[in-house]
């Protein structure tokens, strides 16, 4: 992928739960930093580590792989360029941040940050096993470290419980991070005035876009467009070689009428 994006937000916010669920639904590798901290006793935190030591820290910075660091509560946080290249999301706070953007310059960074409000967060961090001590300090530091969050982040997305306390639908958020992914690795995508669709079915240029150009969206499913746009063609007496935009409306009902023979 050409832009490594960076996940950022308050402790209990979500960011593990969001993005793995986003890796394994959707193909991404996440980057796994390294950390001087002991793992917590929740389960899920073996993962969201490499648990390393402060000897393993300073090598890596006397060689100058660190592209990405940032120290919290006595523990040094940190990314190697080697880690960055291979790796297509990572979650980092916002000192992380900044270092990455000093430091790194081979793919375009984007930054993502995931939303919740205290109350959510407080629940979540109880939860995974923080003692109230904890808790509360990580509470009084996340609202000094993300006060200037919203002028670092690309889009924000909210993940806060609903109002009869159930988590929200984590897959809605994943499919809506995964298009905004897609869009910036793709800018072609956005050219079309409708919501991206994996058929285009939607768009009432399919076939060919203003500039008289194919559309890039519809070659993402081409054997189905090009069957259904070669059918309306001939049903409208068009000839095959002809360049014509076709209704995405048209193509859906062409579609809708053959499904049960196809």
């Amino acid at each position: 992928m050409k832009n490594i994006y960076l996940i950022v937000g308050k402790s209990g916010s979500g960011k593990d739960t969001i993005v793995n669920a986003l890796c394994d639904k959707c193909g991404y590798k996440r980057l796994i930093s390294h950390t001087t901290r002991r793992q917590r006793s929740d389960p899920t935190d073996a993962n969201s580590h490499i648990f390393s030591d402060i000897e393993t820290y300073q090598l890596d910075k006397e060689r100058g792989y660190v592209v990405a660091e940032t120290y919290y509560d006595g523990n040094y946080y940190w990314a190697t360029k080697a880690q960055v290249d291979r790796s297509d999301i990572y979650i980092v706070d916002i000192p992380g941040v900044k270092s990455i953007k000093e430091r790194y310059h081979d793919k375009g960074i984007v930054v993502i940050g995931i939303e919740a409000d205290a109350v959510t967060r407080v629940l979540r961090m109880k939860l995974r096993g923080d003692s109230l001590p904890s808790i509360s300090a990580r509470i009084a530091s996340d609202d000094t470290e993300f006060a200037e969050m919203d002028n670092v982040v690309d889009i924000t997305i909210s993940n806060n419980s609903l109002p009869d306390g159930s988590e929200p639908s984590i897959d809605e958020i994943v499919d809506k991070l995964n298009t905004f992914i897609k869009n910036c690795e793709d800018p072609d995508r956005l050219r079309c005035k409708e919501e991206i669709v994996p058929d285009c079915v939607n768009c009432d240029t399919i076939g060919i876009d203003s500039d008289g150009k194919w559309c890039p969206r519809t070659k993402s499913d081409p054997n189905k467009m090009a069957v259904l746009s070669t059918i309306i063609k001939a049903l409208d007496g068009y000839k095959e070689t002809d360049m014509v935009p076709v209704s995405g409306r048209l193509l859906q009902d062409v579609a809708d009428v053959l499904k049960d023979e196809i």
